[in-house]
């Protein structure tokens, strides 16, 4: 994303994506894997990165099925 602004309003090149959909729990990042069809899903573990004094990265990891079944959409 690029925008206009003077340097002190804009953010660092670091931080362009920070929290910018908020930070989620690890137990709900699974459960949205799941909901999506998504199986064997798990929190591998933590990465250095902090966005804050509260929030830092996480790895992921989960297996795609050959046939994924949508449950948290409607049938066509």
């Amino acid at each position: 994303m690029v925008r206009k602004g003077s340097a002190s309003s804009e953010a660092s090149e670091g931080s362009w994506c920070d929290c910018v959909a908020g930070a989620v729990p690890i137990s709900k990042v699974l459960e949205l894997m799941d909901s999506v069809g998504f199986i064997e899903c798990e929190h591998v573990g933590l990465t250095n990165y902090r966005t804050s004094d509260h929030t830092v990265g996480g790895t992921f990891r989960a297996k795609k099925p050959l046939e994924i079944s949508y449950r948290s959409q409607p049938k066509r």
